[in-house]
């Protein structure tokens, strides 16, 4: 027996038709109908029948897969194809929803549907809250409307009762220099004079912003002096300054006084100026050279190699220089709230809770037992300590703050196992996980009464190793890819020293 259309592979029996055929339905594949009147005779009923199921199958595949595409316009089946009755039903629940979001775009915020379980109580509470916020948009735009018009009649205002003050009135725009108003009297004097306002500018422009001025200018081979007082304020939703100009040339007795205030304000600030400037730099010296002290007497106390402290500073500002330029924006947020002049001396302090620790323990060329260990460890608490009573008895907090948490953050590790508090992930502050990697490269490359120096290569496979457990994985990439600068760096300690 043969098929109607021609087949790759021919089959002979009714059974291989039609089960090459329901294989071929059920796959999505095509291999085309067949006539039922070829198959055996008891067989031909069925035959109709399947050919009419493979058809109200395909309409259903084809529904299904348009209302997945989102295609609410596809065809739809005819009634007696009750295959599709269900996805008949989600077809029209989703035109009717489809209609109900574009009238709340529209601002019909009393839309509600009840016919899609939880998405339903979604879509409900959107449509509360987009009418909330709309609610709330237009209190706001009619307050903002209120304002402005109060602010419109004031300026009015301002406007009517400046054309009878004798004194001159004008106000520009900061940023164009735009002149927004004037009143007649200065509008008398420009007119008679095109130089009269350059003069005034520049003479603003020369007094180091200062609110009072006193200018002075040649008119028709006579001296004129005028008094300039100048306001910052917002001009019909405009930055502005108003300049309120008197002519103060007649009184020659307050004009010379005038003059001899002026200069001697300027010499006054000039000298306060200077003086400010040499004290601050004399107490920022005083500061670091305490600040380098404290941190070698520690460096003193301990075997560590010579200059720990230098070295932990450059390889930490190495990192941080990399973390800005990658512009990581998981950390970069942080990083760029932190004066990182503050960062790098406070980092001098990591160590600073060592001066608590007995020499006989800092000092011991062997290894340390589990309770001289605990000892030690408790220089990161002891170091907080010392730095917050530095923090009780002055104003400079900044410095101190990042000195705090590198004293008492640097020992933690990234999977929990570290001290003083055994903080995980990023519970440790970004500083104490950077310090990290820094202080630990440090201890591997130099030598130590309990060990040799390490390689360079053998330093960064130990970090590599840790990556996740003792270092925060993005901190150990970013590591790797200025290990090379932190090599430079040892090799040119270890020359100077």
């Amino acid at each position: 027996m043969k098929t109607t259309l021609e087949r790759t592979n021919p089959v002979d029996s009714t059974s291989e038709i039609l089960s090459e055929y329901l294989r071929d339905m059920f796959h999505g594949r095509s291999g085309g109908e067949f006539d039922p009147l070829e198959l055996d005779e008891e067989f031909v009923a069925f035959g109709h029948g399947l050919i009419y199921f493979a058809r109200c199958f395909f309409e259903y595949n084809e529904l299904a897969k348009a209302l997945a595409e989102g295609n609410l316009g596809a065809s739809i089946p005819s009634r007696e194809n009750t295959l599709v009755s269900s996805l008949k039903s989600l077809h029209a629940s989703l035109r009717h929803l489809t209609w109900q979001t574009q009238q709340v775009a529209k601002g019909d915020y009393t839309q509600r549907i009840d016919f899609m379980g939880s998405f339903s109580t979604a879509f409900n509470t959107m449509v509360e809250q987009l009418a909330e916020r709309r609610r709330k948009l237009e209190e706001e735009i009619e307050t903002i409307n209120r304002k402005s018009m109060a602010l419109e009649q004031s300026n009015q205002l301002l406007s009517s009762i400046t054309q009878y003050i004798q004194a001159q009135i004008i106000v520009m725009a900061k940023e164009s220099h735009e002149i927004l108003f004037m009143n007649d009297t200065a509008r008398n004097e420009i007119s008679n004079d095109e130089e009269y306002l350059p003069r005034i500018l520049e003479g603003m422009g020369t007094s180091n912003n200062q609110k009072n001025t006193l200018i002075q200018y040649i008119r028709e081979k006579k001296e004129h002096y005028l008094m300039i007082n100048s306001y910052s304020i917002e001009w019909k939703g405009a930055n502005a300054e108003a300049f309120v100009i008197h002519d103060v040339s007649d009184d020659k007795s307050r004009i010379k006084e005038l003059v001899s205030q002026k200069q001697a304000l300027i010499n006054s600030n000039y000298n306060l100026q200077k003086t400010v400037h040499a004290k601050t730099e004399t107490v920022v010296e005083l500061q670091n050279a305490l600040l380098i002290t404290m941190a070698e007497l520690v460096e003193g106390r301990d075997n560590l190699t010579g200059r720990h402290i230098e070295r932990t500073q450059s390889y930490l500002n190495v990192l941080l220089n990399t973390l800005k330029e990658q512009s990581n924006d998981l950390y970069m947020r942080e990083i760029s709230s932190w004066n990182m002049e503050l960062v790098l001396l406070s980092a001098q302090l990591h160590d600073v809770g060592k001066i608590a620790v007995p020499d006989s323990i800092l000092r011991k060329p062997g290894k340390l037992t589990d309770e001289e260990f605990a000892i030690i460890k408790e220089h990161a608490v002891v170091g907080e300590k010392i730095i917050d009573k530095i923090q009780k008895i002055t104003t400079e907090q900044e410095f101190l703050t990042y000195a705090k948490i590198f004293s008492g953050a640097h020992h933690e590790k990234w999977d929990g196992t570290g001290y003083p508090r055994g903080l995980r992930e990023e519970e440790i502050p970004l500083l104490g996980r950077i310090m990290a990697i820094a202080d630990v490269y440090d201890a591997l490359v130099c030598e130590r009464p309990y060990k040799k120096a390490f390689t360079h290569e053998k330093a960064v496979g130990i970090i590599i190793s840790e990556k996740g457990r003792h270092f925060d994985p993005m901190l150990v990439d970013v590591f790797l890819s200025v290990s090379d600068k932190f090599e430079e760096i040892a090799k040119r300690y270890k020359s100077n020293s």
